[in-house]
């Protein structure tokens, strides 16, 4: 505990809260990187992509899977919002299943009452999502350079 509060005051006090930034300037120390990797060292993965909240991992893996408008996305009936609202934001539409004993989807009903049958495995899924983010080099890129500096600096400077 005493190493991940010291890990977290670092951050703190030398106010380096962005993900992304250039090593050594404006206090930026490359925090989340270092997690990345030493993370996918320990699981024995080549990436790990660290999101700040469950739902810009949501959004993430939306995306990486190419879901968009009007594609129909099953969830559970009871669920929490992030699992409806992030499909909404990319524009999908979000199908309620109902639950069984466990609270969870029940596949039966999934087949029975919406006849529906999956295009894609969970496995195949997360192949999807890898190869987005490696097929979207310049994307995200593009964030790591820093040249998000300019767009934050004209938004939040003099609020």
């Amino acid at each position: 505990m005493a190493e991940e509060k010291k890990e977290l005051m670092d951050v703190i006090e030398n106010a380096s809260l962005f993900r992304y930034g250039t090593p050594g300037v404006d206090g930026f120390q490359g925090k989340v990187a270092t997690f990345e990797k030493e993370i996918a060292e320990q699981l024995g993965h080549k990436y790990v992509v660290a999101t700040n909240a469950g739902t810009s991992s949501l959004m993430a893996c939306l995306a990486a899977l190419g879901i968009g408008m009007g594609d129909e996305v099953i969830v559970p009936g009871y669920t929490f919002i992030a699992s409806i609202s992030t499909i909404a934001m990319m524009n999908a539409v979000p199908v309620l299943a109902e639950i069984d004993d466990s609270l969870t989807i029940d596949p039966t009903k999934i087949k029975e009452e919406l006849g529906w049958y999956p295009e894609t495995t969970f496995e195949v899924g997360i192949v999807k999502t890898i190869d987005w983010y490696l097929n979207n080099r310049t994307w995200w890129e593009n964030i790591i350079s820093g040249e998000y500096r300019d767009y934050y600096e004209r938004m939040y400077t003099n609020r």
